[in-house]
């Protein structure tokens, strides 16, 4: 057998087979550095923190979150508030004095929630702050965001959450 009749009868095997094997070599190169630029590109977003109130049903307790949304971990992060929380909210958990002293991180789709006070103990109140939270990126970038936190949006929540009925049994005879 010659070489002209072996190319013949396997000549577009052979090339069609290093065309495949390149093709999925290819394709798996640019699956590796797709995956490298987003996850370069996810590191590179700043964080975003957002502040909140958030009520426990089952303690009844106003609590505010403060909760990182962006894509880097927040660092030197502050929490300062407008009005001496202490002085509008009578028995009131939170330590504002201690909070605002305080210096913390962080992280990625992480929070950390302020216990501030029961409900009933603002259940008739016009209870309304401002948060100011300062924290910085891992390139040393300041942000200031604020947010205002109304308690007195939530006086439902007192109502419908007391001793006599609670939301697993109220209205149920």
């Amino acid at each position: 057998m010659n070489v002209t009749a072996f190319l013949d009868q396997w000549g577009m095997l052979i090339l069609t087979s290093i065309y495949v094997v390149g093709t999925l070599a290819l394709c798996c190169f640019n699956y590796i550095s797709n995956k490298l630029a987003k996850k370069q590109f996810d590191t590179n977003k700043p964080p975003s923190l957002v502040a909140y109130l958030f009520p426990n049903v089952k303690q009844q307790l106003y609590r505010i979150r403060v909760e990182n949304e962006g894509g880097s971990c927040a660092y030197n992060v502050r929490i300062k508030f407008n009005k001496n929380i202490s002085e509008i909210i009578p028995d009131c958990f939170c330590k504002a004095d201690l909070l605002e002293c305080a210096n913390f991180s962080i992280g990625r789709n992480q929070y950390y929630d302020i216990i501030l006070c029961q409900t009933y103990s603002v259940a008739d109140m016009d209870v309304s702050f401002d948060i100011e939270l300062e924290y910085k990126s891992g390139n040393n970038t300041d942000y200031i965001s604020t947010f205002r936190i109304d308690l007195s949006s939530f006086r439902w929540f007192s109502a419908i959450n007391n001793q006599e009925c609670s939301l697993t049994d109220c209205g149920d005879d």
